[in-house]
């Protein structure tokens, strides 16, 4: 049974549980509606499969398959219903919060 995961923000500590948890086989779904954010969260997640498939612990179709399985969202509401974990890592305001919550 594949667990489905999905991470509210994709700042340092949201991609890091990403990376992590598609490394143990899951499906994981990061929200970041920031296209700057997306965008660094991708290079990072990449950075991370090459940096372990040079070091072997990962080889090139595992270190793909990893990535393949990370799917990044806009919005709390793309989030396919059924996920097993939700996780929400955005910065500690309030109001914030308050909107990631799913509708």
């Amino acid at each position: 049974m594949t667990t489905r995961i999905a991470v509210v923000g994709g700042g340092t500590m949201g991609v890091g549980i990403a990376y992590v948890s598609a490394l143990a086989g899951g499906t994981v779904h990061v929200v970041e509606p920031d296209n700057r954010r997306a965008e660094a969260m991708q290079r990072t997640v990449q950075e991370a499969v090459a940096s372990a498939v040079q070091r072997g612990k990962l080889d090139e179709p595992a270190g793909a398959e990893l990535s393949s399985k990370i799917t990044r969202h806009k919005s709390v509401n793309e989030i396919p219903s059924g996920c097993d974990v939700v996780i929400e890592t955005v910065p500690e305001r309030l109001a914030l919060s308050l909107r990631c919550s799913p509708r």
